[in-house]
C-alpha cells in the first residue's frame, strides 16, 4: 500500500490540513505501522500500542477516527506477547514433541508477579527472525489441537491467528457508531492471481513456500471483507476500487495507476469532510456545552480530579488537618498547602475536593482548578473570570458586565464583593475554592505576588491553595498577605508505613505485585526519599519487574532528580538517545505547551512517560506536558543545559510555528546511511489567522521561541513579528495589550545592550505602554494603526530604524489606506510619544481622583477616588497592588512611613484603616459629634502612632492600631471656621486658615503651647483654601494657595518664640481657583493645579510670577503629587478618573517643561 500511502501523505493530508484548520479544528494522520513490524521491536509491544492510539484516536477525535486500506493480503499475524498461566498449562498438553516444548519453554517464562500469573515472550534476541515462524506454527499447531478438543473456545483460538490489521479493524468497528468515525477502502487487483509466476506479485498476497495462496489465511480475509466489515459499516463509507495488475506492482509514476489513485484521493477527503461537517452538525443541538467555554472548564477539571483521586492514597492525616481548618460558619482565611514538587499537594487538593462535598451535612459547592492544566487555567485573569462565572451559575448571581470580567483591576475589586454576596445566601449553601499549584500561572499582572487573592474568606466561603514553597517567591508573599501561621500546611514525609500502602495498592490496581525479595529493596531505597513522587517513580519501574528479574539496591535512585535520569537513561537504551533527548527537550523548552506526534516510536515513548504526562488545553489544542515541575527540570538539566542544544530546539520550535517548512524541501542527512536526502516536510503551515478564528499559538510561541533562538535570530525576530504590523495587529485581536508588553519585555530580557536593535524594541514596548488604556477602554475601537503613526510616525524616519521601526510604521499606513471606515489617520506625531514626557496614565477607578499620596520610599502610590475606593499602584511597573473599598467618596488618602498603614477618610467624616502589606480593613473611626465631618487634613504622625484629623473647628488625634480618641480640641476660638489645614509631623505643629486670610497655628504633642491668630500679608484678603507645611532645621517652611489663585510663601521659626513671616505672594494670570498644591521634595518649587493647567513657582528667587505653565490637559486636575527623591515624576489626578504620570526631568527621562512648557 506504499503508493496509496504516498498520495495521501503528499496530496491528500495538506488538503485536509488547511481544511481543517478553517473550521478550528486540527488534521493528524497516525500511520503506526507504516515501515515498522513487530520483528523489528524487541519487547513485542508494537500490536497494543498500535491498539491504544486507536483508543485514543476514538476519544479525542471530532468525526473521522479510523480509515482502512484492505488489499488480497491479510497481513502479519503475530503471536501473543503474554498467555494466562491456566491457558498456558492446557496448551502444553497438546505439544507434539519435546522439541516443540521445549521451544515454547525456552521464549515464554513464567511472571508470577502478573495477577493473574501468565507467560511473558521474552525479548527478541539475534536469532529471533529465524525462530518466530517457527514459534508461531508450534503455536499454532496446538491451539488448533486445543480448539478441536474442545479445551479452548474459537474466541480463544483466534488470537493466535488474527493479523494486525483485522484486530485494528475490530478494535475500530466495534466501537459505539463506526459509520459515523470509521471509513475504508477494498483494492482489487481483479487478475493477481493471473500473474502468480511475477515475483513483484506475491507481495500482494499471502503466500507458502512455494508461493501459492493460503487458502486459511484467504478466509479469514474473505470473512472480514465480506461479513465482519460490511455488518458493521454502511456502505456509503465503504469504497471498492478495481485495477489491473502491472509489472512491478502499483505505483504512483504509473499512468495506468493514476486514475485510480486520484479516485482514493477524491473520496478520502470527501468521507473526512463529510464526517467532520456531519459531527459538527450533531454537536450544534448541544451547541451550548460545546459554545461554553465555563462548562468545557469546568467539565475539564471535575476530569482532572477523578483521575488524581483513583490513584490517591494515603496522607490522610493531612486530609483531616486541611479539613480542619475549613471555616464556613464564621469570617477565617486562605489557607495555603505547600510543599515540594512531588510531595502529593495535588492528590491531596483533589481527595479535599472528593471528600468535603461528600462528609458535609450541609450543602457544600466546590470550585476547583487544577492551575496550569488547561488554556484557562494558566492566566490568572483567565482563572477568576471563569471561577467568578462559576459562582454566580451556582448561586444565581447576575453576571457583571463584560468590561468587570476582562479587566484584572476591575476583576480583582469585585472579586471579594462577589464573596461577599455568596455569604448573604446561606440557602445556597457553603462555597469552598481550591486553586492547585499557584506556582504554575503565568506571571502576567504579577499573578505570583498573590495580590489577587481575597485577605479574608466571609462567613460561608473557605478558600485553600497549594503552592511550591521555593518558585517565584510566592509563598513569602502569601505568608506576608496572610501573616499568620495558622493559614499555612506544610506536606510532610510518607511514613513507611504508609508508603508501603500506598505501594501496595498502586500493585494491586494494576494487577501486579513483586517478590518478597523485591519488595524489600524497595522499602530500603525508600526510606531514603518518602516523597510520593519518589515512591511513584520506584512503583513505575517495579511494576515491571518480572517474578523472575534479579534487582539490587544499587540499581535504584535514592533521589527524584536521580529517579528521573534513570528512566531517561532507560528509555534511551530502549529507543536511542537522539529521538529521546529531542522529545523530552522540546517538550521542556516549551512554554509551557509541549506536544505529540503521531508516530509509532513516539507512541511507545508516550506510553512509557504516560503517568508524568499531562494533556493541556492551550490555545484550541491539546498538547502534552511534563505535569511534574521536577520532570521539568531534570529534563531541562539532561537534555538543554548545552546552550546550543538549548538554542537547535528553539530554532526548530521557532521553524515550526512560522511555518518556515511548510510543504517545502528540507536537507535531511541519514548519518547511519551515509546519504542526504532533501524531502518534501509535510508540516502545516502557520497562517496568523484561519477561517474562524486566530493562530493563537503561533501568536504566542512564535515571539517565545525566536527570543530563545539566540541573538543570531533577535533580527528575524524584529522582522517577523515586532516589526511586522500584521503579526502585531493580529495578536492584540486575540489577546490583551498588557500580554504583548510581556512578551516584548521578555525578548528584551534577552537583547544584548549593544543591539541596534533593541532600542526599537524597547521604543514599541514604550508606545504600547501609553497606548494600553485608551485600546483597552471599553467601546474604543481605535486602531492600532493610528497609535503607532499618532505616537512614533516621525521617530523612526529620523533615525535608522529599518530593523523594526520602519516596516511596521510602513505596515501601519498602508493599514489605513486598505481600511474601508472612515479614520483620522495621523499625518504627524500628535498623541504622547514614548521618551517624551508622559510616562504612563493610570486608570481603573471609576469616579475623580480626589487625593494623592506617595510613600517615603517613593516606590508605591496611593490614590483616593469619588468611586469609594483607594487603590495602591506600585510606582516602578504601574501594577495595582491593592482595591480598598469604603463605599463612600473618599476625600484624603495617606501612607505610614513605615508602610505599614493606609489611612482614608470619606466626605462624610469615617476614617478607614487598612494593613498596606496585605490590603485588609482593620478598622473604621466614625466622625465626632463635636463637628468632625468636614476634613481638612488627615495625617499619619511621625512616629506612626496616631492620626491627626483637622475639621474646621476641632483637631483630633487617634490611635492608628486602635482607633481609640487620643486627644480632641478645639481649633482656635470658637467663632474662627477654618477652610484648609497643614501639618508638620516632624514637630507636630498644625496650621489651619481662615476665610479672612489669616492664619492659626498650634501644637498637638504638648511641647509647645499654641494658640495664636497670624496675619498672613497684606495683599491676602481672601479665603485661604490650600496650605502645605514642610519642616526644615529650625523653621517650618509652609505653602499656601488662596481663591484669588494667589500662591505665598511663608516660615514659622521654631525658636525666637514662634517668628511667623511671609516671604512672598506669587500671582499669574489666568491662574484662577487652585485644586491642589504640592511641594517638591526640597521644597524649592511648588506645582499648583487649577483647572486644566498646572503652574510651576520658586521658592528661592524672588520671582513672584510662575516660571512655567504646563497646560495640555482637557479635564479638571484635582489632585497633585511629585515622586521620588529627586522630584524627577509629577502624578496628575483628574476629573475623569485618570492619573497621569509625567516626566519632570533629570535621568529619568526628557523634560517636561522643556515639551510643555509656556
Amino acid at each position: 500500500m506504499a503508493a496509496e500511502r504516498n498520495i495521501i501523505l503528499d496530496e491528500v493530508e495538506p488538503v485536509l490540513s488547511q481544511w481543517c484548520l478553517n473550521q478550528g479544528l486540527e488534521f493528524q494522520l497516525v500511520d503506526m505501522r507504516w515501515g515498522v513490524r513487530d520483528t523489528a521491536t524487541t519487547d513485542h509491544m508494537t500490536t497494543f500500542l498500535c491498539l491504544q492510539e486507536i483508543q485514543k484516536c476514538q476519544e479525542i477525535s471530532l468525526g473521522p477516527n479510523f480509515m482502512f486500506l484492505l488489499g488480497q493480503r491479510y497481513g502479519y499475524r503475530p503471536i501473543p506477547a503474554k498467555i494466562l498461566s491456566s491457558e498456558f498449562n492446557i496448551l502444553m498438553k497438546y505439544t507434539s514433541n519435546e522439541d516443540d516444548e521445549n521451544l515454547i519453554k525456552k521464549w515464554y517464562l513464567h511472571d508470577e508477579n502478573s495477577l493473574p500469573s501468565e507467560y511473558v515472550l521474552q525479548p527478541v534476541t539475534e536469532d529471533w527472525e529465524n525462530v518466530s515462524s517457527k514459534l508461531a506454527v508450534v503455536l499454532q499447531s496446538i491451539v488448533t489441537a486445543a480448539n478441536e478438543a474442545g479445551s479452548i473456545d474459537d474466541s480463544e483460538k483466534k488470537k493466535y491467528f488474527s493479523s494486525v490489521t483485522q484486530l485494528e479493524v475490530e478494535a475500530a468497528l466495534d466501537a459505539d457508531s463506526p459509520t459515523s468515525h470509521c471509513f475504508g477502502f477494498y483494492r482489487e487487483i481483479t487478475d493477481l492471481f493471473d500473474h502468480m509466476n511475477d515475483p513483484d506479485a506475491k507481495r500482494y498476497f499471502d503466500a507458502d513456500e512455494n508461493g501459492n495462496p493460503i487458502p486459511l489465511i484467504e478466509s479469514h480475509l474473505e470473512e472480514m471483507k465480506c461479513s465482519y466489515i460490511p455488518s458493521r459499516l454502511h456502505s456509503s463509507n465503504l469504497h471498492k476500487l478495481q485495477v489491473k495488475w502491472k509489472k512491478s506492482g502499483i505505483s504512483a509514476s504509473s499512468p495506468e495507476y493514476h486514475q485510480y489513485l486520484q479516485q482514493l484521493k477524491s473520496n478520502f477527503i470527501q468521507n473526512v469532510k463529510g464526517l467532520t461537517l456531519k459531527a459538527i452538525a450533531q454537536e450544534e443541538f448541544n451547541a451550548s456545552i460545546a459554545e461554553n467555554a465555563l462548562l468545557v472548564e469546568i467539565i475539564h477539571h471535575a476530569n482532572f480530579c477523578v483521575k488524581r483521586c483513583e490513584v490517591f492514597h494515603g496522607c490522610m492525616d493531612t486530609i483531616d488537618e486541611i479539613m480542619g481548618k475549613i471555616c464556613t460558619k464564621d469570617v477565617s482565611k486562605p489557607v495555603v498547602i505547600h510543599g515540594p514538587s512531588g510531595s502529593g499537594k495535588t492528590s491531596v487538593m483533589a481527595k479535599l475536593a472528593q471528600i468535603s462535598k461528600s462528609s458535609s451535612s450541609d450543602v457544600l459547592n466546590v470550585v476547583i482548578r487544577f492551575l496550569g492544566t488547561s488554556s484557562k487555567s494558566s492566566s490568572i485573569l483567565s482563572v477568576l473570570k471563569s471561577v467568578a462565572e462559576q459562582i454566580c451559575a451556582i448561586y444565581d448571581i447576575p453576571l457583571p458586565d463584560n468590561a468587570t470580567l476582562n479587566n484584572f483591576i476591575s476583576l480583582i475589586t469585585y472579586f471579594p464583593s462577589l464573596l461577599t454576596r455568596v455569604a448573604e445566601l446561606p440557602e445556597k449553601g457553603a462555597l469552598l475554592i481550591l486553586l492547585d499549584s499557584v506556582d504554575q500561572l503565568e506571571n502576567s499582572f504579577r499573578a505570583h505576588t498573590c495580590k489577587w487573592l481575597p485577605r479574608v474568606c466571609p462567613k460561608n466561603v473557605q478558600i485553600i491553595l497549594s503552592t511550591l514553597p521555593d518558585m517565584y517567591g510566592i509563598l513569602e508573599w502569601l505568608k506576608e498577605i496572610l501573616i499568620s501561621d495558622d493559614c499555612f500546611i506544610g506536606m510532610t514525609p510518607l511514613a513507611e508505613g504508609t508508603g508501603v500502602e500506598i505501594a501496595k495498592h498502586w500493585m494491586s490496581a494494576c494487577n501486579r505485585k513483586v517478590t518478597a525479595d523485591q519488595f524489600d529493596i524497595l522499602k530500603r531505597v525508600f526510606k531514603k526519599c518518602p516523597q510520593p513522587l519518589f515512591l511513584k517513580l520506584q512503583f513505575d519501574e517495579a511494576r515491571r519487574w518480572k517474578s523472575y528479574t534479579v534487582v539490587s539496591e544499587e540499581q535504584l535512585a535514592i533521589r527524584i532528580d536521580e529517579a528521573i535520569w534513570k528512566l531517561f537513561e532507560g528509555l534511551e537504551r530502549q529507543f536511542g538517545k537522539i529521538l529521546v533527548s529531542h522529545a523530552v527537550g522540546y517538550i521542556c523548552a516549551s512554554r509551557p505547551q509541549g506536544g505529540s506526534s503521531p508516530t509509532l516510536v513516539w507512541a511507545r515513548l508516550r506510553y512509557e512517560l504516560e503517568e508524568y504526562l499531562v494533556e493541556r488545553q492551550a490555545e484550541g489544542k491539546t498538547v502534552l506536558v511534563l505535569y511534574h515541575r521536577q520532570f521539568t527540570m531534570a529534563g531541562s538539566e539532561k537534555y538543554l543545559k548545552d546552550p546550543a542544544k538549548q538554542i537547535a530546539r528553539h530554532k526548530v520550535l521557532a521553524d515550526f510555528f512560522s511555518g518556515k517548512w511548510a510543504h517545502v524541501e528540507k536537507m535531511l542527512k541519514l548519518t547511519q546511511q551515509g546519504k542526504t536526502l532533501n524531502p518534501m516536510r509535510m508540516v502545516p503551515s502557520q497562517p496568523l489567522r484561519f477561517e474562524n478564528e486566530y493562530n493563537r499559538r503561533k501568536l504566542r510561541l512564535l515571539p517565545y521561541h525566536m527570543t530563545l533562538c539566540g541573538k543570531e535570530s533577535h533580527e528575524d525576530l524584529c522582522k517577523n513579528i515586532y516589526g511586522n504590523f500584521d503579526f502585531l495587529d493580529t495578536y492584540l485581536k486575540a489577546f490583551s495589550t498588557q500580554q504583548l508588553i510581556e512578551d516584548i519585555t521578555m525578548s528584551l530580557e534577552h537583547m544584548e545592550e549593544s543591539s541596534s536593535l533593541k532600542p526599537q524594541v524597547e521604543l514599541l514596548r514604550d508606545t504600547l505602554r501609553l497606548a494600553k488604556p485608551s485600546m483597552e477602554f471599553v467601546g474604543n475601537e481605535t486602531p492600532l494603526s493610528i497609535e503607532l503613526l499618532g505616537r512614533l510616525g516621525g521617530v523612526a524616519e529620523n533615525q535608522d530604524f529599518s530593523g523594526c521601526l520602519q516596516p511596521l510604521l510602513e505596515g501601519a499606513r498602508h493599514s489605513c489606506n486598505q481600511s474601508t471606515q472612515l479614520q483620522l489617520i495621523p499625518l504627524k506625531v500628535c498623541f504622547p510619544r514614548p521618551g517624551g514626557p508622559l510616562r504612563s496614565t493610570l486608570v481603573g477607578h471609576k469616579g475623580g481622583i480626589q487625593d494623592l499620596h506617595v510613600n517615603s520610599s517613593s516606590t508605591m502610590l496611593a490614590s483616593a477616588s469619588a468611586d469609594g475606593t483607594v487603590r495602591i499602584w506600585d510606582i516602578n511597573s504601574d501594577d495595582m497592588i491593592h482595591v480598598l473599598v469604603a463605599k463612600s467618596c473618599i476625600s484624603c488618602v495617606q501612607i505610614s512611613s513605615d508602610d505599614r498603614w493606609v489611612v482614608a477618610i470619606t466626605q462624610k467624616g469615617v476614617i478607614h484603616v487598612w494593613s498596606m502589606k496585605t490590603g485588609d480593613f482593620c478598622h473604621r473611626i466614625s466622625p465626632s459629634e463635636d463637628g468632625g465631618i468636614h476634613c481638612l487634613k488627615l495625617e499619619i504622625s511621625q512616629d506612626n502612632q496616631s492620626i491627626v484629623h483637622v475639621t474646621r473647628q476641632h483637631i483630633f488625634v487617634y490611635s492608628l492600631e486602635s482607633g481609640s480618641t487620643l486627644a480632641s480640641s478645639q481649633a482656635g476660638s470658637k467663632d474662627v471656621v477654618f477652610t484648609c489645614a497643614g501639618f508638620d509631623p516632624t514637630t507636630g505643629i498644625v496650621l489651619g486658615a481662615t476665610e479672612k486670610g489669616s492664619m492659626w497655628a498650634w501644637s498637638i504633642d504638648g511641647r509647645k503651647d499654641l494658640t495664636l491668630e497670624l496675619t498672613v500679608h497684606a495683599e491676602v484678603n481672601c479665603a485661604i483654601t490650600h496650605i502645605l507645611l514642610r519642616h526644615s532645621k529650625t523653621n517650618v517652611c509652609f505653602v499656601f494657595a488662596t481663591e484669588a489663585g494667589q500662591v505665598g510663601f511663608g516660615e514659622y521659626s521654631l525658636e525666637d518664640d514662634g517668628k511667623f513671616s511671609i516671604q512672598k505672594v506669587c500671582s499669574e494670570g489666568g491662574l484662577g481657583a487652585v485644586s491642589s498644591i504640592c511641594l517638591s521634595d526640597d521644597s524649592s518649587s511648588v506645582w499648583v493645579a487649577s483647572g486644566p493647567s498646572v503652574f510651576s513657582f520658586d521658592a528661592d528667587s524672588k520671582l513672584t510670577s510662575a516660571k512655567y505653565i504646563v497646560k495640555g490637559y482637557t479635564t479638571q486636575i484635582l489632585s497633585l503629587k511629585v515622586v521620588t527623591s529627586d522630584s524627577s515624576f509629577l502624578i496628575a489626578g483628574h476629573k475623569d478618573d485618570v492619573m497621569v504620570f509625567w516626566h519632570l526631568g533629570g535621568s529619568s527621562g526628557p523634560n517636561l517643561l522643556g515639551v510643555m512648557g509656556v
